[in-house]
């Protein structure tokens, strides 16, 4: 889940996130990526609905310093930068419910200590113009307990991490099926089912298939949508047409999960001159608008939001340039993602995106990215 280096002081083991023998570090960092939504939401909030996402940099990070004192302050807490997203009011909530979860982990004697310092900041990592990047909530559930994992030498096994951040992410947003902290804290694409006894998986890529994410300029927080699919729940017709969509996204996960299993990805010497396999793209569009159809659906019964004027009308531009597009997360506006067969037609597809007003950002087929990565500075 996540691999530490530490600059001065002694080594440390990689891969544990446990820091070994050493004056204690001034500052931990970890770089997070970001996550792409390709397909299952709202069905994997079903008992048997499945969701795929993809782990993409650049993404996010999060420092922890020492302050002028041990204990942890909530008005220590900072956003940077301080416009981030309606999200931001929020976010020093899933600060500290990770906190209180890696804090239990401590020996019954030191459970009453506060994070490292009074300082501690969450970031858009640098690079690219694409704007508010999906997943901040989970990023920072994630980092947090991989930050102070690190810093208190907890050496929490990678599964517990992982589980620990599903949970206070849950809890400080008000539900949901943990897909974006899969996702977040393993890389790669990862398949989340909604089953509580299945495990998160992972595979390095989408072999032949070339993803275009846009951002809309609306977004509505995510507990929103949540609260509203809740309320739905108690009636009839909405657990009936959350059966038909779970069906329908559950074919197109599917799908993209058989294309991530198809090839091994070769090794950088090799990537050059590779050609991925093609998947079928006629099925892939006719997969993605019965997933779109049955979302629609869904969400006009039960008042959820997801499509907005602005989301169909990003969708009408991709299906104007004929590539599959899809909205991507919770809808409300936020992201869609599309799905190219080559770079041309992903490039025109980003740049008629960027002529409207959406940043837009690629991920071509050979480009895996890999988990949080833990620094300790000493």
């Amino acid at each position: 889940m996540t691999a530490v280096t530490r600059i001065g002081g002694q080594s440390t083991d990689f891969g544990s996130g446990m820091s070994t023998a050493g004056e204690s570090p001034r500052t931990v960092q970890v770089d997070l990526p970001c996550k792409w939504m390709l397909a299952g939401e709202y069905a994997v909030l079903s008992p048997r609905g499945l969701a795929l996402a993809v782990a993409v940099r650049p993404g996010f990070g999060l420092r922890l310093e020492p302050g002028a004192g041990s204990t942890f302050r909530p008005e220590g807490f900072e956003v940077l930068p301080r416009t981030a997203g309606p999200a931001g009011a929020a976010w020093p909530d899933f600060f500290l419910r990770a906190w209180s979860r890696a804090a239990a982990r401590l020996p019954r004697g030191e459970r009453g200590k506060g994070p490292p310092g009074q300082i501690s900041t969450f970031f858009p990592a640098s690079g690219g113009s694409f704007g508010p990047r999906p997943g901040s909530s989970a990023a920072l559930a994630v980092g947090t307990i991989c930050a102070l994992d690190a810093w208190w030498g907890l050496g929490l096994p990678a599964e517990l991490r992982l589980a620990l951040a599903r949970s206070a992410h849950a809890e400080a947003q008000g539900g949901g099926s943990g897909y974006d902290v899969n996702t977040i804290g393993l890389g790669g694409v990862v398949l989340t089912r909604a089953s509580a006894r299945s495990r998160p998986e992972s595979r390095p890529a989408l072999p032949g298939i070339w993803l275009v994410c846009a951002r809309a300029k609306e977004k509505t927080p995510t507990t929103r949508h949540l609260a509203a699919f809740a309320k739905a729940l108690s009636r009839p017709p909405f657990r009936k047409a959350l059966s038909r969509h779970v069906r329908a996204s559950n074919a197109l996960v599917r799908f993209l999960w058989s294309a991530a299993g198809r090839t091994q990805l070769p090794d950088r010497r090799q990537r050059q001159d590779h050609v991925a396999p093609r998947p079928d793209f006629d099925l892939l569009a006719r997969r993605v608008a019965a997933a779109e159809k049955t979302l629609r659906e869904l969400s006009a019964l039960g008042r959820l939001g997801v499509f907005t004027p602005e989301v169909d009308a990003m969708l009408a531009l991709a299906r104007r340039l004929e590539q599959p597009a899809r909205v991507s997360g919770g809808g409300g506006g936020d992201a869609v993602v599309a799905f190219a067969p080559d770079r041309d037609a992903a490039e025109r597809l980003s740049a008629a995106f960027g002529a409207e007003g959406w940043p837009a950002a690629l991920l071509p087929p050979d480009s895996p990215c890999e988990g949080p990565k833990t620094l300790l500075v000493c």
